[in-house]
């Protein structure tokens, strides 16, 4: 009796292991991704499970999603291009638009200015030079109208608007001009001088010279 006992305690736990066996294999079988044939594997009849990351590119495909984070996505900011740098003419333009600066700062930034710009720009901000000053204003600015540092293309835009001054405005400062040691127009200027008054006598400068003839 105890041995029928046994045998069916043995069958029944043997029963049991069987029915969770299968069961757990059921329940892999149909969780485990569906079996994909590769080009290697079409002739040997190999069958390979599906790459995990297949099935998301094409869920991906199918629902036209980005398969980017949004997190990760560039955004509109990152992807403006860096504004462009100044040219001459805009530096120019943003000096004289500047309603913060008053008529004196105007040309004084300017004239700071020629150094640094191209010779078409030079004589562009020359121009503007001149025409911002009246007759008042140049003899004003003139220590900065005759600097020998100012480039060339400048004075040459300077010169004939100083002989279009009335003459005690515009040939002292050519005087002046005549009298510096260095000077991209200071030929010009003593050949506009010689024909109005003729030479100085010696021992004399070019501004002691026409300042006396204009007074006469």
């Amino acid at each position: 009796m105890k041995n029928l006992v046994l045998v069916l305690s043995l069958a029944a736990v043997i029963g049991i292991s069987t029915w969770f066996f299968l069961k757990s294999d059921a329940d892999a079988y149909k969780t485990a991704p569906p079996p994909v044939l590769t080009d290697s594997s079409k002739g040997s009849g190999e069958v390979k499970p599906r790459d995990p990351s297949q099935r998301q590119a094409e869920r991906v495909r199918e629902s036209g999603e980005s398969a980017i984070p949004q997190s990760e996505a560039s955004s509109g900011e990152d992807l403006a291009s860096p504004p462009a740098p100044q040219g001459d003419s805009d530096r120019i333009s943003n000096i004289i638009g500047n309603e913060a600066l008053d008529f004196d700062e105007v040309v004084a930034q300017l004239v700071d200015l020629l150094p640094d710009l191209g010779e078409d720009d030079q004589v562009e901000a020359a121009h503007h030079i001149v025409n911002l000053l009246d007759d008042d204003a140049v003899v004003e600015f003139a220590p900065l109208l005759i600097d020998n540092r100012l480039p060339a293309p400048a004075l040459e835009v300077i010169y004939p608007d100083l002989l279009n001054r009335p003459h005690p405005v515009g040939m002292p400062i050519l005087a002046a001009i005549a009298d510096q040691p260095e000077n991209p127009i200071k030929e010009d200027a003593i050949a506009t001088l010689e024909f109005l008054y003729g030479n100085p006598p010696a021992q004399t400068t070019w501004q002691a010279w026409v300042e006396r003839k204009l007074a006469e």
